[in-house]
């Protein structure tokens, strides 16, 4: 996959991984960060196998330990919303 995508050509989705058990983002390599600039970014299969690695053990009547969230889903939400003031 390339780094960039060319001008009109769509971008695979970036995702982020929560750690509810940390409640922190995933970093690349090792550790977890409080800072989403700072979480490592995943394609959606390796977010996906992450997550899932992490559910052996998990009670169905508790939330996740892990959670995948889209890049762009997470830029949106923490976007400020019009009319508020800076």
């Amino acid at each position: 996959m390339r780094a960039t995508a060319l001008e009109g050509e769509k971008r695979e989705p970036r995702y982020l991984v929560f750690s509810l058990e940390h409640g922190a983002w995933w970093r690349a390599h090792t550790g977890y960060t409080h800072q989403h600039e700072k979480a490592a970014r995943w394609n959606r299969d390796e977010a996906l196998a992450i997550c899932r690695n992490a559910l052996p053990g998990w009670r169905t009547d508790l939330l996740p330990p892990e959670l995948p969230i889209r890049e762009d889903d997470l830029v949106e939400m923490l976007a400020k919303p019009e009319g508020t003031k800076a």
